[in-house]
């Protein structure tokens, strides 16, 4: 796989950012000569991207990240959704290794892979939104600056932090398997016990080796998990507050608003209000 080093010597040059929303299932990209780096994140259906010579079919939640200079076209219609991200980089390098680990980054780069999948995708998002907010309302340069490189660094930490694992390979898997259980029951109301039961594990053993492994505790864990959907679903739906708690598994709204603020320091009205302004693109 070819990764992209960049130097964070100086930010990276912001141009342009946007949701697009395919109008219809024939829709197609359009054909042109890429003059910056852009950074596709698909939401919805799958996008077809072709750079040169080269096809790539990015599904719901991966990336990818194309390079200047070369024709980049669709090679197939599709009804896709994806936020995109356009900016430059002083003098970055691409490398052709098969492994980028933490070693072998240089001191003040970042390694991001051509295409990949994106281990969090709702906090991605919303870095995303927040720089669409601050394009809209301020547009002051520095600080989009600043908040586009906030986004490749964000994409670089997952990318790396999910090949750091330091546990044996059963404690390893069990980790992943916990993670992975959270996420397919965040619309429950999810509680240590009930994770602890479905694996046969103790109750005080699972959440030793989930802080071991992930520096945080279990119950804490599923909070975190809630809040990075809520937040998304806050900055990319019209969903109600009450609405938005019930898909996390809050029956009750005023306990998800109090939970939310705790952690946040905004309630959810205020944190949705806080990056209203949205770009949304049709053509």
């Amino acid at each position: 796989m070819k990764y992209v080093f960049f130097s964070l010597e100086k930010p990276l040059k912001y141009h342009q950012t946007g949701k697009f929303q395919a109008p219809s299932q024939e829709w197609k990209h359009l054909q042109r000569i890429l003059t910056d780096y852009e950074l596709i994140v698909v939401t919805e259906g799958t996008a077809y991207i072709q750079l040169e010579g080269t096809q790539y079919s990015i599904s719901p939640g991966e990336f990818l990240l194309c390079a200047p200079a070369l024709r980049q076209f669709g090679f197939r219609t599709s009804c896709c959704v994806f936020y995109w991200l356009h900016f430059n980089s002083e003098k970055p390098t691409i490398s052709g290794e098969s492994n980028c680990f933490p070693s072998d980054v240089p001191e003040k780069q970042l390694c991001i892979p051509l295409i990949g999948k994106v281990p969090n995708l709702e906090k991605l998002i919303v870095l995303l939104k927040h720089l669409q907010d601050d394009a809209r309302s301020y547009g002051n340069e520095i600080q989009e600056d600043y908040l586009c490189t906030s986004v490749l660094c964000e994409l670089y930490c997952q990318f790396q932090s999910n090949r750091n694992g330091e546990l044996a390979l059963r404690q390893k898997q069990i980790f992943y398997d916990i993670k992975d259980y959270v996420k397919w029951n965040n619309s429950t109301d999810l509680r240590v016990a009930e994770v602890a039961v479905h694996f046969g594990y103790n109750k005080r053993y699972l959440s030793s080796l989930f802080r071991t492994a992930a520096g945080i505790s279990l119950k804490e864990y599923i909070t975190q998990q809630k809040l990075e959907e809520a937040k998304y679903l806050l900055c990319d739906t019209n969903d109600t507050v009450t609405s938005i708690a019930g898909k996390l598994g809050y029956s009750d709204s005023h306990h998800f608003m109090k939970v939310f603020k705790v952690n946040t320091g905004l309630t959810p009205s205020q944190y949705r209000n806080a990056y209203a302004g949205r770009l949304l693109f049709y053509k």
